[in-house]
């Protein structure tokens, strides 16, 4: 079975809204520990303050992916609260529900019966301190560059809105960073998608949207899910692929299939490589769209 396009987009739409939700708490609450907090006390108060909010969007993460795989394969993966139990059955409305709650958007009628029982698989490793480790580290080597920027020319506004940023990045990547690794780990997966939940991406988020559904088992797959192609303040997503047709079909990545003709089209990116690949798109890109 393969997802309808009208659900799939309403679904995306609904964590795209979470995550954004999510971010922005988080990115408000950096700026305002950078305004406060003592320059020795700022990461650990960080960590204190943010580490909830990467959490909330971790349990959005996880929750996104089990909707995802229940709407798209029938089944779903296990939630962290049922990973010392043996295969289990729950409803399609327990798994629904869920993430309508924690997106904070009821999705209606999905086609589907909420009272239909349905399976669960597999073990959500509960080891994700290494993911939000590696998330916080962002944190801090920017904290580290701010504060040296500061003790080289001074207290700037670009500062205190740069911390923010990356405290943004850090709770939105719980959720991107938690669909990351269920997707390279789920044999069902085929690979992601970028989505910008905005439809106005800055023109690097562009250039990655023209790689159209990423197989994980490239390398350029890891980098499209994990957080490390998601910039500061970066209104993208990726979005687990179980079957091609979920990609070619609908509206959700009509945006992705544009753009990727258009890069195709235009010899002069084609043929770029390295950094002169981004700066040839990113010229084609402020004069197509940024007039």
């Amino acid at each position: 079975m393969a997802l309808n396009s009208d659900v799939l987009e309403r679904i995306v739409a609904a964590y795209s809204a979470g995550v954004k939700r999510i971010g922005d708490r988080s990115g408000a609450l950096g700026m305002s520990l950078w305004d406060t907090a003592r320059p020795e006390k700022l990461l650990d108060l960080s960590i204190k303050t943010l580490v909830p909010l990467w959490g909330e969007g971790y349990e959005l993460g996880l929750a996104f992916y089990r909707v995802l795989k229940l709407l798209d394969m029938g089944y779903t993966v296990r939630h962290d609260e049922s990973r010392r139990r043996p295969m289990r059955m729950v409803t399609a409305g327990d798994v629904i529900g869920e993430f309508e709650k924690l997106s904070g958007v009821e999705l209606g009628d999905l086609g589907v019966d909420r009272s239909r029982r349905v399976k669960e698989y597999g073990i959500v490793s509960s080891s994700s301190i290494g993911w939000k480790s590696s998330d916080f580290w962002y944190l801090k080597q920017s904290m580290d560059k701010q504060q040296e920027h500061v003790a080289a020319k001074g207290a700037m506004d670009y500062d205190r809105v740069a911390f923010g940023a990356a405290a943004q990045k850090v709770a939105a990547d719980g959720a991107r960073t938690t669909v990351a690794h269920l997707g390279e780990s789920d044999g069902n997966c085929l690979g992601f998608a970028r989505y910008s939940t905005t439809g106005t991406p800055c023109a690097f988020c562009a250039l990655l949207l023209t790689r159209g559904m990423v197989y994980k088992s490239s390398k350029s797959a890891v980098l499209s899910a994990r957080g490390n192609s998601f910039h500061p303040n970066c209104k993208c997503v990726s979005v687990p692929v179980f079957h091609e047709r979920s990609w070619k079909a609908g509206n959700v990545f009509a945006l992705n299939r544009k753009f990727e003709r258009e890069y195709r089209a235009n010899d002069t990116v084609s043929a770029a490589t390295g950094i002169g690949k981004l700066r040839a798109w990113r010229s084609y890109y402020w004069k197509t769209y940024r007039k």
